[in-house]
């Protein structure tokens, strides 16, 4: 038996139910945020992923253009003497 003035076991339980109930909803709409944050971030991850690539690409480029601009250079030079060869 609870002394006087404190509160009874079926108060406890009510109060408790009252705040599960309460409470419950809530939690559920975390998870829910929380499982559309995770999505949210995977997306922004993999677009992060593209992107570093993307960098990847372009840091590489001007190299990939000066080889071919050398490359184009030596096939001008070598037309140019067949062209000379030709005409001499």
């Amino acid at each position: 038996m609870p002394e006087e003035g404190e509160p009874s076991l079926k108060a406890i339980m009510a109060v408790i139910s009252d705040l599960k109930s309460t409470l419950e909803p809530k939690l559920d709409a975390v998870k829910a945020d929380t499982s559309f944050l995770r999505a949210d971030l995977q997306k922004m991850s993999d677009k992060m992923s593209t992107a570093e690539s993307d960098i990847k690409i372009l840091q590489t480029a001007p190299k990939k253009l000066e080889d071919q601009v050398q490359c184009l250079t030596k096939q001008t030079g070598v037309l140019a003497a067949r062209l000379e060869y030709q005409e001499g």
